[in-house]
Protein backbone atom coordinates (compact mmCIF):
# COMPACT_ATOMS: atom_id res chain seq x y z
CA UNK A 1 0.00 0.00 0.00
CA UNK A 2 1.30 3.57 -1.15
CA UNK A 3 1.78 5.84 2.00
CA UNK A 4 -0.19 8.52 2.23
CA UNK A 5 0.56 11.89 1.53
CA UNK A 6 -0.24 15.90 1.54
CA UNK A 7 -2.42 16.98 -1.01
CA UNK A 8 -0.91 20.25 -1.40
CA UNK A 9 2.94 19.52 -1.57
CA UNK A 10 2.84 15.59 -1.87
CA UNK A 11 5.36 15.01 0.83
CA UNK A 12 4.86 12.40 2.73
CA UNK A 13 6.31 13.62 6.19
CA UNK A 14 3.13 13.63 8.00
CA UNK A 15 2.41 14.16 11.62
CA UNK A 16 -0.33 12.13 13.55
CA UNK A 17 -0.80 13.74 16.62
CA UNK A 18 -3.96 14.14 19.05
CA UNK A 19 -6.51 12.84 16.67
CA UNK A 20 -4.76 14.61 13.90
CA UNK A 21 -2.74 14.98 10.98
CA UNK A 22 -1.15 17.65 9.62
CA UNK A 23 2.33 17.64 6.63
CA UNK A 24 5.67 18.32 8.66
CA UNK A 25 6.66 20.19 5.27
CA UNK A 26 3.90 22.86 4.13
CA UNK A 27 1.89 22.70 7.37
CA UNK A 28 -1.68 21.76 5.45
CA UNK A 29 -4.06 19.65 7.82
CA UNK A 30 -5.07 16.53 5.55
CA UNK A 31 -8.91 15.82 6.88
CA UNK A 32 -9.75 13.22 5.00
CA UNK A 33 -6.94 11.57 7.59
CA UNK A 34 -8.27 12.97 10.66
CA UNK A 35 -9.22 9.60 13.15
CA UNK A 36 -12.77 8.50 12.02
CA UNK A 37 -14.22 6.59 14.73
CA UNK A 38 -16.44 4.65 12.14
CA UNK A 39 -13.58 2.62 11.32
CA UNK A 40 -12.93 1.03 14.73
CA UNK A 41 -14.51 -1.93 15.49
CA UNK A 42 -16.73 -2.01 18.36
CA UNK A 43 -15.64 -4.00 21.40
CA UNK A 44 -11.93 -3.59 21.08
CA UNK A 45 -10.31 -3.20 24.52
CA UNK A 46 -6.52 -3.20 23.11
CA UNK A 47 -4.36 -0.10 24.14
CA UNK A 48 -2.11 -0.78 21.31
CA UNK A 49 -1.63 1.01 18.59
CA UNK A 50 -4.61 0.34 16.31
CA UNK A 51 -4.41 -0.04 12.33
CA UNK A 52 -7.26 2.17 10.67
CA UNK A 53 -7.33 2.36 6.79
CA UNK A 54 -3.62 1.67 6.96
CA UNK A 55 -2.47 4.25 9.41
CA UNK A 56 -1.62 3.65 13.18
CA UNK A 57 -3.44 5.17 15.98
CA UNK A 58 -3.39 4.80 19.65
CA UNK A 59 -6.22 2.53 20.53
CA UNK A 60 -7.62 5.09 23.48
CA UNK A 61 -7.78 8.04 21.16
CA UNK A 62 -10.80 6.15 19.86
CA UNK A 63 -12.04 4.55 22.81
CA UNK A 64 -15.56 4.92 23.06
CA UNK A 65 -16.99 5.45 26.79
CA UNK A 66 -18.05 1.81 27.07
CA UNK A 67 -15.15 0.15 25.92
CA UNK A 68 -13.16 1.96 28.20
CA UNK A 69 -15.48 1.06 30.67
CA UNK A 70 -15.37 -2.77 29.82
CA UNK A 71 -11.71 -2.60 29.53
CA UNK A 72 -11.55 -1.56 33.34
CA UNK A 73 -13.83 -4.07 34.28
CA UNK A 74 -11.78 -6.75 32.45
CA UNK A 75 -8.47 -5.20 34.30
CA UNK A 76 -10.60 -5.06 37.77
CA UNK A 77 -11.64 -9.18 37.34
CA UNK A 78 -8.09 -10.15 36.41
CA UNK A 79 -7.29 -9.23 39.54
CA UNK A 80 -10.03 -10.14 41.64
CA UNK A 81 -9.34 -13.59 40.29
CA UNK A 82 -6.05 -13.57 42.10
CA UNK A 83 -7.30 -11.91 45.45
CA UNK A 84 -10.41 -14.70 45.85
CA UNK A 85 -8.76 -17.72 43.87
CA UNK A 86 -11.25 -18.05 41.18
CA UNK A 87 -10.95 -20.23 38.78
CA UNK A 88 -10.60 -18.34 34.78
CA UNK A 89 -14.00 -19.72 33.92
CA UNK A 90 -15.47 -17.44 36.32
CA UNK A 91 -13.76 -14.56 35.26
CA UNK A 92 -14.89 -14.79 31.77
CA UNK A 93 -18.64 -15.34 32.44
CA UNK A 94 -18.52 -12.59 34.83
CA UNK A 95 -17.01 -10.61 31.60
CA UNK A 96 -19.65 -11.12 29.84
CA UNK A 97 -22.61 -10.74 32.16
CA UNK A 98 -20.78 -7.37 32.73
CA UNK A 99 -20.67 -6.81 28.88
CA UNK A 100 -24.29 -7.95 28.76
CA UNK A 101 -25.42 -5.24 31.72
CA UNK A 102 -23.09 -2.36 29.80
CA UNK A 103 -24.67 -3.25 26.47
CA UNK A 104 -28.32 -2.48 28.24
CA UNK A 105 -27.15 0.57 30.18
CA UNK A 106 -27.23 -0.89 33.08
CA UNK A 107 -24.25 1.08 34.62
CA UNK A 108 -25.43 4.20 33.67
CA UNK A 109 -25.50 6.27 36.59
CA UNK A 110 -24.96 3.70 39.13
CA UNK A 111 -21.97 2.78 40.58
CA UNK A 112 -19.52 0.18 38.21
CA UNK A 113 -17.66 -1.61 40.58
CA UNK A 114 -21.00 -2.30 42.40
CA UNK A 115 -22.66 -3.85 39.60
CA UNK A 116 -19.28 -5.38 38.48
CA UNK A 117 -18.75 -7.32 42.07
CA UNK A 118 -22.54 -8.16 41.49
CA UNK A 119 -21.28 -10.12 38.33
CA UNK A 120 -19.07 -12.11 39.92
CA UNK A 121 -21.74 -13.02 42.37
CA UNK A 122 -24.10 -13.95 40.61
CA UNK A 123 -21.23 -16.11 38.37
CA UNK A 124 -20.08 -17.74 41.65
CA UNK A 125 -23.73 -19.01 42.25
CA UNK A 126 -24.25 -19.94 38.73
CA UNK A 127 -21.19 -22.25 39.20
CA UNK A 128 -22.23 -23.43 42.65
CA UNK A 129 -19.61 -22.08 44.15
CA UNK A 130 -20.20 -20.92 47.75
CA UNK A 131 -18.72 -17.23 48.13
CA UNK A 132 -20.71 -14.80 50.38
CA UNK A 133 -21.14 -11.44 49.54
CA UNK A 134 -18.60 -10.26 51.83
CA UNK A 135 -15.92 -12.43 50.71
CA UNK A 136 -16.80 -11.26 46.72
CA UNK A 137 -15.99 -7.52 48.30
CA UNK A 138 -13.58 -8.61 50.84
CA UNK A 139 -10.69 -6.73 49.48
CA UNK A 140 -12.17 -3.57 47.91
CA UNK A 141 -13.97 -0.78 49.21
CA UNK A 142 -17.74 -1.55 47.46
CA UNK A 143 -20.76 -1.26 50.03
CA UNK A 144 -22.37 -4.79 50.49
CA UNK A 145 -25.71 -3.12 50.09
CA UNK A 146 -25.02 -1.50 46.72
CA UNK A 147 -23.52 -4.63 45.38
CA UNK A 148 -26.57 -6.72 46.38
CA UNK A 149 -28.69 -4.61 45.03
CA UNK A 150 -26.97 -4.26 41.76
CA UNK A 151 -27.13 -8.06 41.94
CA UNK A 152 -31.48 -8.04 42.16
CA UNK A 153 -31.02 -5.34 39.41
CA UNK A 154 -29.21 -7.74 37.15
CA UNK A 155 -31.41 -10.88 38.12
CA UNK A 156 -34.32 -8.75 37.07
CA UNK A 157 -33.00 -6.97 33.73
CA UNK A 158 -31.19 -9.74 32.66
CA UNK A 159 -33.18 -12.61 33.13
CA UNK A 160 -30.66 -14.91 35.18
CA UNK A 161 -31.50 -18.08 36.54
CA UNK A 162 -29.89 -18.67 39.79
CA UNK A 163 -30.42 -21.14 42.35
CA UNK A 164 -28.74 -20.63 46.02
CA UNK A 165 -25.93 -22.63 46.96
CA UNK A 166 -26.09 -25.30 49.75
CA UNK A 167 -24.90 -23.58 53.28
CA UNK A 168 -23.71 -27.14 53.49
CA UNK A 169 -21.22 -26.17 51.09
CA UNK A 170 -19.90 -23.63 52.92
CA UNK A 171 -19.11 -25.59 56.17
CA UNK A 172 -15.33 -27.17 55.51
CA UNK A 173 -13.95 -23.70 54.59
CA UNK A 174 -15.12 -22.10 58.23
CA UNK A 175 -14.57 -25.03 59.75
CA UNK A 176 -11.32 -25.10 58.71
CA UNK A 177 -10.40 -21.78 58.68
CA UNK A 178 -11.75 -21.29 62.51
CA UNK A 179 -8.97 -24.61 63.38
CA UNK A 180 -11.77 -27.16 63.92
CA UNK A 181 -11.89 -30.65 63.44
CA UNK A 182 -12.99 -33.01 60.90
CA UNK A 183 -15.04 -34.55 63.64
CA UNK A 184 -16.96 -31.19 64.24
CA UNK A 185 -17.84 -30.56 60.64
CA UNK A 186 -19.13 -33.79 60.43
CA UNK A 187 -21.17 -33.25 63.10
CA UNK A 188 -21.91 -29.93 62.04
CA UNK A 189 -23.44 -31.36 58.42
CA UNK A 190 -24.92 -33.57 59.97
CA UNK A 191 -27.01 -30.63 61.94
CA UNK A 192 -27.46 -28.37 59.25
CA UNK A 193 -29.44 -31.24 57.36
CA UNK A 194 -31.85 -31.48 60.38
CA UNK A 195 -32.53 -27.94 60.24
CA UNK A 196 -32.69 -27.14 56.82
CA UNK A 197 -36.16 -28.91 56.60
CA UNK A 198 -37.37 -27.04 59.74
CA UNK A 199 -39.85 -23.33 59.97
CA UNK A 200 -37.03 -21.43 61.37
CA UNK A 201 -34.42 -22.19 58.66
CA UNK A 202 -36.99 -20.26 56.12
CA UNK A 203 -35.98 -16.42 55.62
CA UNK A 204 -33.15 -17.16 57.71
CA UNK A 205 -29.21 -15.97 56.35
CA UNK A 206 -27.95 -19.07 55.60
CA UNK A 207 -24.62 -18.06 56.61
CA UNK A 208 -26.39 -17.21 60.27
CA UNK A 209 -27.73 -20.27 60.38
CA UNK A 210 -24.39 -22.37 59.33
CA UNK A 211 -22.07 -20.20 62.14
CA UNK A 212 -24.73 -21.24 64.97
CA UNK A 213 -24.55 -24.61 63.60
CA UNK A 214 -20.70 -24.57 63.89
CA UNK A 215 -20.56 -23.01 67.19
CA UNK A 216 -22.95 -25.52 68.28
CA UNK A 217 -21.21 -28.82 66.47
CA UNK A 218 -17.87 -27.58 68.50
CA UNK A 219 -20.13 -27.30 71.82
CA UNK A 220 -21.03 -30.95 71.40
CA UNK A 221 -17.22 -31.94 70.25
CA UNK A 222 -15.82 -30.39 73.02
CA UNK A 223 -14.03 -27.74 71.19
CA UNK A 224 -13.20 -24.59 72.54
CA UNK A 225 -14.18 -21.55 70.41
CA UNK A 226 -16.34 -18.47 70.91
CA UNK A 227 -19.17 -16.84 69.39
CA UNK A 228 -16.75 -13.80 68.70
CA UNK A 229 -14.30 -15.51 67.06
CA UNK A 230 -16.86 -17.18 64.84
CA UNK A 231 -18.85 -13.75 64.49
CA UNK A 232 -14.82 -12.12 63.33
CA UNK A 233 -14.51 -15.26 61.03
CA UNK A 234 -17.96 -15.00 59.29
CA UNK A 235 -18.31 -11.34 59.21
CA UNK A 236 -21.18 -11.36 61.45
CA UNK A 237 -22.61 -9.91 64.48
CA UNK A 238 -22.62 -12.03 67.79
CA UNK A 239 -26.20 -11.00 68.75
CA UNK A 240 -26.89 -12.86 65.16
CA UNK A 241 -25.42 -15.72 66.22
CA UNK A 242 -27.18 -16.14 69.53
CA UNK A 243 -30.37 -15.49 68.46
CA UNK A 244 -29.61 -18.53 65.68
CA UNK A 245 -28.22 -20.64 68.63
CA UNK A 246 -30.75 -19.74 70.73
CA UNK A 247 -33.62 -21.10 67.92
CA UNK A 248 -31.81 -24.24 66.78
CA UNK A 249 -31.19 -24.96 70.60
CA UNK A 250 -35.02 -24.66 71.87
CA UNK A 251 -36.14 -26.75 68.78
CA UNK A 252 -34.19 -29.24 69.10
CA UNK A 253 -34.75 -29.44 72.84
CA UNK A 254 -38.12 -30.17 71.60
CA UNK A 255 -37.40 -32.97 69.61
CA UNK A 256 -35.01 -34.86 71.74
CA UNK A 257 -34.89 -38.15 69.10
CA UNK A 258 -32.91 -35.69 66.83
CA UNK A 259 -30.29 -35.00 69.47
CA UNK A 260 -29.84 -38.89 70.33
CA UNK A 261 -29.05 -39.27 66.79
CA UNK A 262 -25.95 -36.76 66.75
Amino acid sequence: MQPANCHECGSIRLNFQNGECHCKDCGLVVEDLLVDHSHYREGTSSTKPQLVDGKVFKGHWIFSSKEKNLHRARKKLKWLESKLSLPMYIKEQSYNIYKHAVDKDLCVGRDNYSILFACVYASCIQNEIPKTPYEIIEYSDVDKKHMLKAYKLLKKELGLKLNNYDPVDMLPRFINRLGLSQTCLNRAMVLLNKVKPLPIYSGKNPKSIVAAVIYIAAKLCKEKISQRDIANEMALMEVTIRRRYREISGEFHLKIRLIKSF
